[in-house]
């Protein structure tokens, strides 16, 4: 046993950061319409052992960076959706990445003008900063060919790659509403809850998309409230100004979902960050 993972592991040392991750297109659709509204998924997949950084990479790491290379008529997505992080804790450091498989998922609009019968290929470039004990950068290139039908031409009916991609997505969920004020040490997120009906906190995590405005690495406290929770997220040393809002993910409690909605294991937040005093 000992020796297998021994071999195991000089494998993956002997590995450049370009091999330890590899990177491809996917998709639901096989056929696409012009004027259709597509999702294409980037999905990267990490040696045993090894993870990526999700966009605020915590205390150490890097974001992977995707840049697109379209076919004429093409709208460059404005943004990647990312799973829900996890925190990756090592030597008195939090960062925030995926291991295993992460799927992040851009939505693309056939031009209206696409000739039926036509081909298109999308491609990605993507670079990417991948650790274990060491971290390495890596790069690679992902591509994707669809064709295009006509109206009269149903696309095949497929299981789709991204159903367990799009799982993995936070969620949007209107019902709760969110309110943000930043102190001199501290960034205050209030979670209005629907009939505040929420009796355990245990688990309740947020991931600042903001670069340096949260430390990654300090307990965040949550209270119960009367309207529902208080959180309050201590401030990186290295905050210097305040964003105009409060952006990231918000874990539900441990064995829990927000709302009792079985999609709801994390919700986005999107807050006007208000200044103290």
């Amino acid at each position: 046993m000992l020796s297998l993972l021994a071999a195991s592991l000089m494998l993956s040392q002997d590995k450049t950061g370009s091999e330890l991750v590899t990177a491809d297109l996917i998709t639901d659709q096989v056929v696409v319409m012009p004027g259709q509204a597509i999702n294409i998924g980037v999905r990267l997949k990490m040696e045993p052992g090894w993870h990526t950084y999700w966009l605020n990479p915590g205390d150490s790491g890097l974001a992977t960076q995707v840049s697109w290379k379209l076919p004429e008529g093409f709208a460059k997505p404005r943004s990647l959706r990312w799973p829900t992080p996890l925190r990756l804790e090592a030597g008195g450091l939090t960062s925030y990445g995926f291991e295993g498989t992460a799927v992040a998922i851009a939505s693309l609009r056939v031009p209206a003008t696409a000739a039926p019968g036509s081909e298109f290929t999308i491609t990605a470039g993507l670079d990417w900063f991948v650790c274990k004990e060491t971290c390495f950068t890596g790069s690679g290139k992902a591509a994707l060919s669809l064709k295009v039908g006509s109206k009269d031409q149903l696309p095949p009916i497929t299981a789709s790659p991204l159903t367990a991609a799009f799982k993995r997505l936070p969620q949007r969920a209107n019902q709760i509403q969110f309110a943000a004020r930043a102190t001199e040490d501290h960034v205050i997120l209030d979670v209005h809850l629907p009939n505040n009906s929420l009796e355990n906190t245990s688990g309740i995590y947020f991931y600042a998309e903001t670069i340096d405005l949260v430390d990654a690495s300090a307990q965040q406290s949550v209270e119960k409230t009367d309207f529902g929770l208080r959180i309050f997220l201590p401030k990186s040393e290295y905050a210097v100004d305040n964003p105009n809002r409060l952006k990231g993910i918000l874990t539900a409690p441990v064995g829990k979902t927000w709302l009792g909605l079985n999609n709801l294991h994390s919700i986005v937040v999107n807050a006007l960050l208000k200044p103290t005093g």
